[in-house]
């Protein structure tokens, strides 16, 4: 039996063991060159759907909305403007606050330090889409000091 044995996995451990070393042999289509022309960089900022356009980016159009942010709450928490229009958000509390974007962006306030009563930010939503934020100091990411901006088209 040991012998029978030994006579087919002795030949079949040889052949695996050729077909492993063999897919590790060099492949005239790994030129480094080649490769580096078919990485695609897709950015992470990118929300579209792989195959989609990339959202259109309108100009400012002069309008201003105002977004008081209270203690414990923003005084207008859902807004729907148009693209270009400039959020501003007021502290009129008498705390700190501060404005954090539910998914990484480029506008928002992190720091509350930056964001004391009686200042302003302000920020020009230039692309169509549902902008959720919150004050991390106030609430959390659904309950609490939150808002959302809704941004149309023109």
């Amino acid at each position: 039996m040991t012998d029978t044995w030994n006579r087919c996995t002795i030949p079949v451990a040889v052949l695996g063991a050729l077909v492993g070393f063999a897919s590790c042999a060099a492949d005239p289509n790994d030129d480094p060159a080649l490769q580096a022309q078919a990485t695609v960089l897709i950015p992470s900022s990118t929300t579209a759907a792989l195959g989609a356009p990339p959202p259109v980016a309108y100009v400012a159009n002069g309008e201003v909305i105002s977004i008081q942010a209270l203690d414990n709450t923003f005084r207008r928490d859902a807004v729907e403007i148009v693209a270009g229009t400039e959020v501003r958000w007021q502290n009129r509390g008498r705390n700190n606050h501060n404005i954090v974007p539910l998914v990484e962006a480029e506008w928002g306030v992190a720091d509350p330090a930056q964001f004391p009563p009686k200042e302003s930010y302000s920020y020009v939503f230039t692309t169509s889409g549902t902008y959720p934020y919150y004050c991390t100091i106030h609430g959390t990411s659904n309950k609490g000091m939150v808002g959302t901006i809704t941004v149309t088209a023109p």
